[in-house]
């Protein structure tokens, strides 16, 4: 994917999510949305840096239901795919970067039974979703 393909992806799955699941946009753009749901699992290093382009767009217009779609889907989907590996990321992005922090207060794991689990809630300020 070149970087014209990822800007268009970016733009098109903020588009799709800030029109609303009951919107023609949404439909219409609907392809964005498949593609990061299924970006984890098939590219994770993509998935990542897609994620990050569109944290930092919505950082910047300051739109908080769109960064908790961003938490609630594509993050949570990253880290529960490929925990182990994007967990030193998450970390390094929370530290340097407080609306980030806050943003993945949004994900919600089901357990902390595992050590990556457990280092995210750290990282995150949280408690597990189902206490």
């Amino acid at each position: 994917m070149d970087n014209h393909e990822k800007e268009n992806l970016v733009s098109t799955w903020i588009t799709a999510e800030k029109s609303g699941s009951n919107s023609p946009e949404y439909e219409t753009n609907w392809w964005a949305i498949e593609t990061l749901i299924k970006l984890p699992n098939d590219n994770p290093e993509l998935a990542w840096e897609i994620i990050l382009r569109i944290f930092h767009k919505l950082e910047e217009v300051k739109d908080a239901r769109l960064l908790e779609i961003l938490a609630a889907g594509p993050i949570e989907d990253l880290l529960c795919s490929h925990g182990q590996n994007i967990i030193d990321r998450i970390e390094i992005e929370a530290n340097k970067n407080i609306t980030f922090k806050e943003c993945i207060k949004g994900v919600r794991l089901t357990s902390s039974d595992t050590p990556v689990q457990q280092r995210f809630y750290k990282i995150a300020g949280v408690r597990p979703f189902n206490e």
